[in-house]
Formats: C-alpha cells, structure tokens, sequence
C-alpha cells in the first residue's frame, strides 16, 4: 500500500551504491520476468523503474558525479563512439536541468533530472556483472584539498612578507598579480 502511494518514497529510496549498481547492471532475464513494472514497450521498463530508484534516493548530483566519473571505465560495445557522443549531450541537459532548478529555482524542472542519469544505463549497462565497480565520487573533495592547499600556501606567504609591504596585498592581489610572475621567473 505504501509502495504503491506517492508520498513518503525518499524514506523507501535506495542507497547511492545501489542505485549505481542497477543503473550500470542489466537486469538478468530471472528478474526482468518478475518486473512489477511491466508495460508494453520495453523502453518503458527500465526508464520507469530506474526513474522511480533515483527520484527515491533524491542525490541527483552525486549520482551523476559517481556516474560521469565510472561511465567511461565500464564495458560497453560502441563501434564509432556515437554513444559518448549521445551521452555528452544528455549531459549538456542534466547541466541545464540542474542550473534551472538549483540555480535559478525553477522547481518546474526538478522531475526531469532523473532522466538524464536514466540514460547511462541505456548505452552503458552490461547484462554481466562489470568489472568496475562504482566508486564513492572523489573529485569535488579532491579540489577542495587542492583549493585549501593554494590557500594555505598563499598565507605562508604574505606571513613571510614584511608588514609594511604587506600593507596593500591581500590574497587575490597575490594570487592574481604577484604569483603568475613568480612561477614565470622559475
């Protein structure tokens, strides 16, 4: 009865792994024959249930972050590359989708960005188990340990300056004026 309702589903969602794990992993034919959302078109089956599974877990950008940094790793038939090219511009929506509905707050588009993360699965799903697994997505925390790097690096510096030079700098001067010199002097 719950399943069925529309209310109350984020509380029912699955985890990010699972999520990932369904969107690269077909279903095998055991389980697609009890697929309690079957409809005529097959198209139809996975968007639905996939769609469903993502909205559920409600961690759109980290679902796209894992998927766009694993996609390229995973085992897919692609003669001329033309499913990287038809997912670059699923991308490109997601990209728009998500800046009108977070930046802008245009909630009217905030029930499609599912549909893009919909499609990895469609060009990179593989009916055998991948060898990649999906990993946890790295790369905001990577920038953000190199951007506190930088940061710290630009203090150490105007602490090593002398406090009557340092009177007029401040750390975008530094970074923007004085710092470029430096490294073309090196």
């Amino acid at each position: 009865m719950v399943d069925n309702g529309v209310l109350s589903q984020k509380d029912m969602g699955k985890s990010l792994f699972a999520v990932w794990e369904e969107i690269f992993n077909a279903p095998s034919a055991h389980n697609r024959m009890f697929d309690r959302y079957k409809t005529t078109d097959i198209n139809d089956r996975y968007v639905n249930r996939l769609s469903r599974s993502i909205m559920c877990n409600g961690e759109f950008e980290r679902l796209m972050q894992g998927c766009f940094e694993s996609y390229l790793k995973m085992r897919y038939n692609d003669v001329g590359c033309q499913k990287i090219v038809q997912m670059s511009e699923w991308l490109d929506l997601y990209d728009h989708l998500d800046t009108r509905s977070n930046i802008l707050h245009d909630y009217s588009f905030y029930s499609y960005l599912p549909y893009p993360i919909v499609n990895f699965h469609r060009f990179f799903a593989g009916s055998s188990t991948q060898e990649h697994r999906v990993e946890y997505p790295k790369t905001d925390y990577e920038q953000y340990v190199l951007s506190r790097q930088y940061q710290n690096l630009m203090d150490v510096f105007l602490a090593g300056v002398h406090p009557r030079r340092r009177f007029g700098l401040d750390k975008m001067t530094v970074v923007n004026e004085l710092v470029p010199r430096r490294l073309y002097l090196v």
